[in-house]
């Protein structure tokens, strides 16, 4: 049995990767760089974060929870991912 080393490059439920996440919630950045954290969240560096509804600033973090762990199929809790 081989077993995973490299996690998917963005939640499993996504129909694209990153650039369309960010291009379907009218976010704009730079460079979006991932950070490897976490057994089920995904979290991306934005530098040159934009958006409508926020000022101009700092580089922004963004942090998604997956309802599937990166290396398994098992359901992650529902009390689990309120905290993500």
């Amino acid at each position: 049995m081989s077993t995973e080393t490299k996690p998917p490059a963005n939640p499993r439920h996504w129909a694209g990767g990153i650039d369309q996440y960010l291009a379907d919630n009218n976010i704009t950045c730079t460079s979006a760089t991932p950070i490897e954290a976490g057994t089920s969240c995904y979290i991306w560096r934005l530098d040159g974060f934009s958006h409508p509804d926020h000022p101009p600033g700092e580089p922004a973090v963004l942090k998604c929870a997956d309802s599937t762990p990166k290396f398994s199929d098992d359901a992650v809790s529902p009390a689990r991912l309120s905290t993500e």
